[in-house]
C-alpha cells in the first residue's frame, strides 16, 4: 500500500521557503545597518575634521575661552563663524583658520545640549546638522563643546 505524499512535499516546500526568506530578510537588514554606518563614517567626525577641531579648540583656549563661556552661560550658544571681535582678540587668525578648512558653521555650546536644542537658532539649522547634533550625548557636567559644519557636508564636535 502506497500512501499519498503530496501533502508532505507542500509542507517541505513551505518550510524551506520560509527558512530561505528569513535568511534573506536577516541579511538585508544587516547589510543596510552596515551600509548606513559606513556612510556615516565618511560624514561624521572624520579624522581630518577632528584634527582641525583640535586646532580650533587650542585657539579658543588661548584666546577667548572665558568670553565664549560667559556668553554660552547667558545665551546657551555662540555662533563664532564670523570670528567676532567681541569674543576673539586675534580675529584674523580665527578667520584664516576657519576659511582654510571651509567651515560653514562654528558653534560653541555647553554639553547640556537639551537647552541648546530649545533655542530658535537650533530650529533654523539644516536638518543634516540637526541629525548630527541629535546623535551626540548631552551631559550636565558644566563643560563645553564646539560643533563644526563644513562646506562638504561633514560634521564634527569636540569637547573641552
Amino acid at each position: 500500500m502506497k500512501k499519498n505524499c503530496k501533502g508532505f512535499v507542500l509542507v517541505e516546500f513551505l518550510t524551506v521557503s520560509i527558512f530561505v526568506l528569513g535568511v534573506l530578510i536577516f541579511l538585508t537588514v544587516q547589510f543596510n545597518t552596515i551600509n548606513k554606518s559606513y556612510n556615516r563614517s565618511f560624514k561624521y567626525d572624520t579624522v581630518p575634521d577632528l584634527y582641525f577641531a583640535r586646532n580650533i579648540k587650542n585657539m579658543i583656549l588661548n584666546d577667548s575661552y572665558d568670553n565664549l563661556k560667559d556668553k554660552v552661560n547667558q545665551d546657551k550658544y555662540v555662533d563664532f563663524t564670523d570670528c567676532s571681535t567681541t569674543y576673539f582678540n586675534s580675529r584674523n587668525y580665527c578667520k584664516a583658520l576657519l576659511e582654510s578648512e571651509k567651515v560653514k558653521k562654528a558653534i560653541f555650546v555647553s554639553q547640556d545640549l537639551i537647552s541648546f536644542k530649545s533655542t530658535d537658532y537650533y530650529n533654523g539649522l539644516d536638518e543634516s546638522f540637526k541629525s548630527f547634533i541629535s546623535r551626540l550625548k548631552s551631559n550636565n557636567n558644566g563643560s563645553y563643546m564646539i560643533l563644526l559644519e563644513f562646506d562638504d557636508d561633514t560634521y564634527t564636535s569636540l569637547r573641552f
